[in-house]
């Protein structure tokens, strides 16, 4: 494997494995698909779906972390303000089968500011010839933050579920919120 000048060994190995699509963040859903089988309810696709979303916003925290320490030749300090709030990042949850169900995290590119952030992350080929490398701060926050992602995931999910078992209502995302931190 060609080592990149910017990329971890880690971000290598993730990139290469697929792990890394369009920018976008995804978790694997195939360890939990067995525990899955059962919760085809429309309240149980709620409980995954905000469960998944907690795990993902463990990323986008450690993204703005990751934004706040880059050196940049100017500030960049209205895109790093704006990368701490959560309307800044979208989600994408998706069932891809009777089982499956697949849940994505990306910057919301709706936002004028935030339209340079794949520049910033992936690097650019300036318009004087000279090539400016990447950051990969997203990148770095997903491979660093896997294990919490799903340990939150988890967590939430054995919340949900209790709660949906005893009262036959998926609990909101803020409960969960407030329960599995």
């Amino acid at each position: 494997m060609r080592q990149h000048p910017r990329r971890s060994t880690n971000a290598q190995l993730n990139a290469s494995r697929g792990i890394r699509r369009n920018g976008f963040m995804t978790i694997d859903s195939d360890p939990i698909q067995q525990l899955m089988r059962d919760l085809d309810s429309k309240e149980g696709r709620k409980v995954i779906r905000h469960s998944a979303r907690l795990g993902l916003e463990v990323i986008n925290d450690q993204t703005s972390e990751n934004a706040k320490d880059l050196k940049l030749k100017k500030s960049g300090k209205g895109w790093r303000k704006m990368l701490q709030k959560r309307s800044s990042y979208k989600y994408k949850f998706k069932n891809t089968g009777r089982s499956n169900f697949s849940a994505v995290s990306g910057i919301n590119y709706r936002k004028p500011i935030l339209r340079i952030s794949h520049l910033v992350e992936r690097g650019f080929n300036h318009i004087s010839g000279t090539r400016v490398w990447g950051n990969w701060f997203r990148e770095h926050a997903f491979a660093t933050e896997r294990d919490k992602v799903m340990k939150v995931f988890a967590t939430a999910m054995g919340y949900g579920l209790e709660m949906l078992s005893n009262s036959g209502k998926a609990p909101g995302l803020k409960t969960l919120r407030s329960l599995s931190k």
